[in-house]
């Protein structure tokens, strides 16, 4: 797979956050010219920290995706892009939709109409998720199943993906949608339950809190590491996307009680059982089953991380570093 990324020019649009700064460090050790767009903002998960091993090597720019201007001048010379840049929040968007709108629906449309006039040929991969499906009414999901989305951000998300599939259809734009599940790992936010129960839980735990857990926590999740998600996002890389949408997911589901307990075995803290805050059982999903094997079959993919594993290596990134991801967190190491 190397020699596909050699003085490959890949743009990562959201480069520092989670997701855009492991994809980054993953592209650039494999040869890639990296360029990362990032509007630095903390309350979508933007951490400088993420890309420190890389940040002399890579070209950062410190825009929005929204400015055209600025794209103008990157696309002329780029060949792929991964759109990561997106605010991430569930309970965010619902407290202020409008602002989720912009950056996720309008963001992703300034992106694409940026393509079709300054660099048609370009790549785009898209990372959706997997909650645009909302409550699911047939076991297990799979790509035909209808939407429900149960908050703002998944709306707005899937309205993306729509995006995404429209420019490829009208404009021959070469687009592939990946609709990522509960991801977790290095690089994430940790200190806020806005950007996913799993990284949440693990700052709880690192900093010997309480890990909240709303209900019998009996519901069952798709969670993948890190690893496992750049893996698949990289393997979509000078395939022809025709505005193709693939799912990919963890071969099990635990439960978020089981994963939970995992967290408290592996890196610390205490299970607190606690009541469903109103606001957050609206939104919430319930059971998740994904049948990913149209991806799989597709790309030769499979997860490769259990999630003993990738708890055992994000712990060990996070005792490195953990300074960086939590407020006054060395009396905690």
């Amino acid at each position: 797979m190397e020699k596909m990324f050699q003085s490959k020019k890949i743009l990562i649009t959201g480069g520092i956050g989670f997701i855009g700064s492991n994809l980054a460090l993953s592209c650039f050790k494999k040869g890639a010219n990296v360029t990362i767009l990032d509007n630095c903002d903390f309350h979508s998960g933007a951490n400088l920290y993420n890309i420190k091993p890389i940040q002399k090597e890579v070209i950062f720019l410190n825009h929005d995706i929204r400015n055209e201007k600025v794209l103008a001048k990157i696309l002329t010379n780029t060949d792929i892009i991964f759109h990561c840049a997106a605010h991430t929040s569930h309970p965010g968007s619902m407290e202020d939709p409008f602002m989720d709108l912009d950056i996720n629906a309008r963001g992703t449309l300034v992106l694409l109409e940026s393509v079709r006039k300054y660099n048609p040929k370009i790549q785009v991969i898209y990372t959706a998720t997997s909650t645009q499906v909302g409550k699911m009414k047939i076991n297990p999901i799979t790509e035909l199943h209808c939407e429900f989305p149960c908050d703002i951000y998944s709306a707005h998300k899937s309205l993306g993906e729509k995006y995404m599939e429209i420019y490829s259809r009208v404009y021959g734009i070469n687009t592939t949608s990946i609709r990522l599940p509960n991801v977790y790992g290095p690089r994430a936010v940790i200190s806020s339950s806005e950007f996913g129960f799993i990284n949440y839980f693990i700052g709880l735990a690192l900093s010997g809190k309480p890990i909240p857990l709303y209900g019998s926590g009996n519901q069952h999740r798709s969670v993948l590491y890190i690893e496992d998600v750049v893996d698949a996002l990289l393997r979509t890389i000078g395939k022809r996307g025709k505005g193709e949408v693939y799912f990919v997911s963890s071969s099990d589901f635990p439960t978020v009680y089981t994963i939970a307990k995992s967290i408290e075995r592996i890196v610390g803290g205490k299970i607190k059982k606690m009541q469903w805050p109103k606001d957050r059982k609206k939104i919430e999903v319930g059971n998740v089953y994904i049948d990913d094997r149209k991806f799989r079959n597709k790309f030769n993919w499979n997860p490769e991380v259990s999630l003993r594993e990738g708890l055992k290596a994000t712990k060990e990134y996070y005792h490195s570093c953990l300074s960086h991801y939590i407020k006054d967190s060395a009396i905690n190491l």
